[in-house]
């Protein structure tokens, strides 16, 4: 079983992460929300850097996001 890092240990995902993760999928912000559990209006904020990303869609976007 793989365990998840802590939020605090976990690298912040910054709004160009959440561009290259999307885009790396071929997914629209509309794919995104819906993974994240959120709306499109949501993903948008994240990548221009509206909101903060944090909590359950950080741990979730860490899930995403490619190895080093």
């Amino acid at each position: 079983m793989t365990e998840t890092p802590d939020i605090a240990e976990a690298a912040p995902i910054t709004p160009s992460d959440i561009v290259a993760i999307r885009n790396a999928r071929n997914w629209k912000r509309s794919n995104l929300a819906a993974y994240l559990g959120c709306n499109y209006t949501t993903v948008w904020r994240m990548e221009n850097g509206k909101i903060a990303i944090d909590g359950a869609h950080r741990r979730l976007l860490h899930q995403l996001k490619p190895a080093a």
